[in-house]
């Protein structure tokens, strides 16, 4: 198996290998060990396996773009995306270990980018990273740091400091479904500081280098439940006298209030940063077969688990896709998008995300709590 040497767009994969004629088995479940054929190593749920006849021995071309007329093998349909060589561009990944994070830290060295990965999980986090450096060397690093924790953040932006002046992209994945309330040693709520107020953080002590980088680009990954519906009802604006997560615990609304928190930072953040070269955006991915909900409630579970749902959902590598090409995209400043296992369009958030006034509180209740208005 030969991986082509013609570049491709990021988020497909296209190998040249020869076969044998004969009947094969087909999928997507990104397990096989012997891709793009099925060793009937993955679970069933989820996957489709499809059976491909070859009557000739030949060169084949394979990828996941899923716009191809004649899956499994690639016919090229796909829109090729200007520029997207990456070589020399700095790349942060938050969550780069595990699930959409690391689906995008594959996507960036594939094509040339040189990556930052940051994982909560130090242990997990620097196998990936002694596997992506063995495979593209000199191409990664590693700084471990929890987002939930001030003094974490602090250090990760240090640390990125000491080693590299610029910034380019900051893909900012990260977060954790908890079902349980649990505080972190600032004294937060475990949920709303790994999910908002570290991305906050974050993105603030970065100015710098991206500034430095500029343009460059910050995509903040958020979702669909901070919009009104069955599983979130009762909860239409951040609690701005609750940020610390004191008051009593709602999962389903803890979740809500810190998504839309985040996605009104975003919204913030453009209008603040407006011409200093530095785009930001958020997107909801979509539904992603990830282990995010391992630790949720156990309807959320239950939920993510209905057939209807996983045929809906799509692979890490669909999701990463949508953020690396927003990464490539002009005039993203300050704009929401959703995608799915179709595609990806730019959509509205609820109806509170776009009240100025709510967003410019919450920033300066948000600098208070971090004590980011001392600094200024």
């Amino acid at each position: 198996m030969e991986r082509m040497k013609k570049s491709i767009p990021a988020g497909f994969r296209s190998l040249k290998m020869e076969t044998e004629p004969g009947t094969y088995a087909w999928c997507a479940c990104g397990r096989s060990k012997n891709q793009p054929f099925c060793d009937g190593s993955h679970q069933r749920t989820a996957f489709r396996p499809v059976s491909v006849t070859i009557n000739e021995k030949r060169l084949v071309k394979w990828c996941l773009c899923k716009q191809t007329k004649t899956p499994p093998f690639c016919d090229n349909s796909h829109r090729e995306l200007p520029g997207y060589r990456l070589e020399g561009k700095n790349c942060l990944v938050t969550g780069a270990s595990s699930g959409i994070g690391k689906a995008v830290v594959l996507l960036l060295l594939r094509n040339g980018a040189n990556v930052i990965m940051v994982s909560r999980n130090r242990e997990r986090g620097h196998k990936f990273f002694e596997r992506m450096h063995d495979a593209y060397p000199g191409k990664t690093d590693f700084i471990p740091a929890d987002l939930s924790s001030i003094n974490s953040v602090k250090g990760l932006v240090a640390e990125f400091a000491s080693r590299y002046d610029k910034l380019h992209f900051l893909f900012d994945c990260a977060g954790e479904l908890i079902a349980e309330q649990t505080f972190t040693p600032d004294g937060f709520d475990r949920h709303l500081a790994s999910n908002y107020l570290g991305h906050f953080l974050l993105v603030h002590m970065l100015r710098k280098p991206l500034q430095s980088g500029a343009p460059s680009k910050v995509i903040i990954v958020s979702g669909r439940q901070h919009k009104s519906g069955f599983l979130s009802r009762g909860a239409l604006m951040p609690d701005l006298e609750n940020l610390t997560g004191k008051k009593r615990f709602s999962f389903v609304k803890s979740s809500r209030q810190a998504v839309l928190a985040k996605i009104m930072f975003t919204y913030e953040l453009a209008r603040r940063w407006a011409g200093t070269g530095i785009e930001v955006c958020t997107v909801c991915p979509g539904l992603t077969r990830t282990h995010l909900t391992d630790h949720a409630p156990w309807f959320i579970q239950l939920i993510t688990k209905i057939g209807y749902i996983v045929k809906r959902s799509q692979s890490p590598e669909s999701a990463a896709n949508h953020l690396i090409r927003l990464a490539l995209m002009d005039n993203v400043n300050g704009k929401y998008f959703e995608g799915s296992s179709t595609g990806l369009h730019e959509a509205q958030s609820s109806e509170e995300s776009y009240d100025t006034a709510k967003a410019e509180r919450l920033w300066k209740e948000t600098e208070k709590l971090l004590r980011l208005d001392e600094e200024q």
